[in-house]
């Protein structure tokens, strides 16, 4: 497994503003078949955003005015797209993680890399 994460990951994933709502979220995902959105502000990387999150949002009551930067992980895991497969998912095992964002120039996300992207390694 000698392979960089560059070679799993999905290029250029869908983001989202960090003041956008969490209604708006949850319709993105849906609307792009996916769990993680990373959140920018100003054009630049400020967190991300899961599917888990939405749904510990949803438990609560009258949750639709929350903005996305209420319920992002502000500090996301961010690797190089040189960096060993192996290494970022021994890092998502350990820490729990479902996706690694790919750093692009300027704090701007180049890709992501889920579980889901890790999945691939046992079918090719």
């Amino acid at each position: 497994m000698d392979r960089s994460v560059r070679d799993l990951m999905t290029e250029l994933p869908h983001t989202i503003g960090n003041d956008i709502s969490i209604k708006k979220a949850s319709e993105m995902m849906h609307e792009h078949h996916c769990h993680h959105l990373p959140v920018l502000h100003g054009g630049h990387l400020v967190g991300l955003l899961s599917q888990r999150d939405l749904k510990m949002a949803a438990a609560g009551s009258n949750n639709e005015d929350l903005k996305v930067e209420a319920l992002m992980s502000d500090d996301p895991f961010v690797v190089k797209g040189n960096t060993p497969v192996r290494s970022v998912i021994e890092k998502m095992m350990a820490d729990q993680m479902g996706s690694v964002i790919i750093q692009g120039e300027a704090d701007k996300p180049w890709g992501i890399f889920t579980t889901n992207d890790a999945l691939k390694l046992l079918v090719t």
